[in-house]
C-alpha cells in the first residue's frame, strides 16, 4: 500500500472502507499552515456542505417560521433515496412553505436507491424537481429567500 494518511471505517475487526485524505489547512491570507496528501487537489464539497446550508435555513428562522420540524431539517441537511416517506416529507414541506414544485429550479435525477431506480425505469418514470436526492434542501432555501 502508498504511504498515504487514511481515515479507516471499521466494523467490527474487519476494516469495511478506508479513504485516502487530502486536507489543506490554511490562515485568512490563504498561507498554508499544514497539509495532508495532496494540499492543491481540487475537491468538491458537494453534499458534505448539506449541513452548512441547512445552518443558514435555520439561522434564517425559516424553518422556524414555516414550522420545519427535526425531521425535515434532518432531510434538509443530508441527500434522500427517493423513497415514499421523502418524497412525502418534500411535499409537506412545499405546502408548508408555501411554494410548488415548479419553483424549484432543479431537476429530477436517478434515485440513490437502486430498489427505487428499478422501479422507475421499469414503470416509465421521469422524476420531477422533488425527486432530486437535494430537494428537500432546496424547499428549505426557497423557504429562507
Amino acid at each position: 500500500m502508498d504511504n498515504h494518511d487514511l481515515v479507516l471505517n471499521w466494523r467490527g475487526d474487519v476494516i469495511e472502507n478506508s479513504h485516502i485524505v487530502h486536507a489543506a489547512i490554511v490562515d485568512s491570507d490563504n498561507k498554508l499552515l499544514y497539509s495532508l496528501g495532496n494540499s492543491s487537489r481540487l475537491t468538491l464539497a458537494r453534499s458534505a456542505a448539506k449541513p452548512f446550508q441547512a445552518l443558514a435555513i435555520l439561522e434564517t428562522g425559516a424553518a422556524e417560521q414555516y414550522g420545519f420540524d427535526e425531521a425535515d431539517v434532518a432531510l434538509i441537511s443530508g441527500s434522500h433515496n427517493c423513497e415514499d416517506k421523502h418524497i412525502s416529507r418534500v411535499t409537506a414541506m412545499l405546502q408548508k412553505a408555501g411554494v410548488t414544485e415548479q419553483d424549484m429550479n432543479c431537476g429530477g435525477h436517478p434515485a440513490l436507491s437502486k430498489v427505487v431506480n428499478a422501479g422507475w425505469v421499469k414503470s416509465g418514470f421521469v422524476p420531477t424537481a422533488i425527486y432530486s436526492n437535494c430537494s428537500a434542501k432546496h424547499v428549505g432555501m426557497l423557504a429562507a429567500a
